[in-house]
Parts: structure tokens; C-alpha cells; sequence
């Protein structure tokens, strides 16, 4: 499954410079391992709106593990 989501600006980059190897959400979409996420870059000033930069990723591992209700915490592998 493909999932597009909006990621901000400061997020974008560290997901960019391999820095930022997961994501917290809640978990509306029943993320699983090997789901592909397209991150979709917001722009850092109002209003908001998409810069035009993503970036894909595989989601290789998903854990609720200590948190919130119907939250996950997911780890992500560049493509």
C-alpha cells in the first residue's frame, strides 16, 4: 500500500540528510511493514501549502509500543 503524507519542512530535511529514521502518527491508515510512504514537503511559511518536494520510503518495522491510543511509531528505508 502507498500512503502520501504531509511532513514539515525541518522533518523533510532530516528524513533528506538520512537523519530522521522514523515517523510517529496516528495510525488511521493501518500502516504495515513493507507499505511504501510518499513524504510531501510543507512549506515552512503560511499558509500551508506543498513546496513540490517528496521523498519515498518503505516502512520496515511498526510498534505501538508505549504510545498513545491508536498511535504507531514506524521506521523508514530511503528508496
Amino acid at each position: 500500500m502507498v500512503h502520501e503524507l504531509k511532513i514539515e519542512a525541518p522533518y523533510f530535511e532530516a528524513v533528506l540528510r538520512g537523519e530522521k529514521k522514523f515517523e510517529i502518527r496516528k495510525n488511521d491508515r493501518g500502516f504495515q511493514k513493507g507499505d511504501i510512504v510518499v513524504l510531501k514537503e510543507l512549506s515552512p511559511k503560511p499558509p500551508e501549502r506543498f513546496t513540490g518536494r517528496a521523498v519515498e520510503v518503505e516502512i520496515t518495522y511498526v510498534t505501538g509500543f508505549m504510545q498513545k491510543e491508536n498511535w504507531v511509531v514506524f521506521a523508514l528505508k530511503p528508496l
